[in-house]
């Protein structure tokens, strides 16, 4: 009896070479159906990301307007995507750049104004950013200095 269960222990190994191999295809096959639907996910991402921070440095510089009692201003420069708040010829933060693959439309202004009163002192005004893919998102500021994020499209 001791000798059968010797017998049966010396030749179970565990996987087999081709069972080790099957295992990894399937894992191989399944991380790349899992690649291929994380980059749309990141750039819809970095396009939420990226309203976002329009938004918070719009929402800057109409503060930095009302805190001085003088106009705040938010510089676009599309080229660079980069935006910068200043009140009235002075820098207030630093420089922010857009997340990777995120542009600024070329109808996007590029300066926005706040007066003291937090107004801005022109009609509405619209940023638009877009993603590689073409998706693009507004961020709306009111005459009045409301600042809103519009959906994706």
């Amino acid at each position: 009896m001791k000798a059968d269960y010797q017998k049966r222990c010396s030749k179970e190994g565990g996987a087999s070479l081709l069972e080790l191999l099957i295992v990894l295809g399937i894992v191989g096959v399944a991380v790349a159906i899992a690649a291929g639907r994380i980059g749309p996910t990141l750039e819809l991402q970095r396009l939420d990301t990226a309203s976002s921070m329009v938004a918070s440095k719009l929402a800057e510089a109409r503060m930095t307007a009302i805190k001085r009692n003088q106009l705040g201003k938010l510089h676009i420069d599309a080229g660079l995507t980069t935006m910068q708040v200043t009140s009235p010829d002075t820098a207030v933060g630093p420089v922010e750049t857009l997340p990777r693959n995120i542009i600024f439309t070329t109808s996007t202004p590029g300066t926005i104004i706040f007066d003291s009163l937090g107004r801005l002192n022109t009609p509405a005004k619209t940023v638009i950013l877009q993603s590689q893919s073409g998706r693009t998102k507004t961020v709306l500021i009111s005459a009045v200095g409301e600042i809103t994020i519009g959906p994706m499209s």
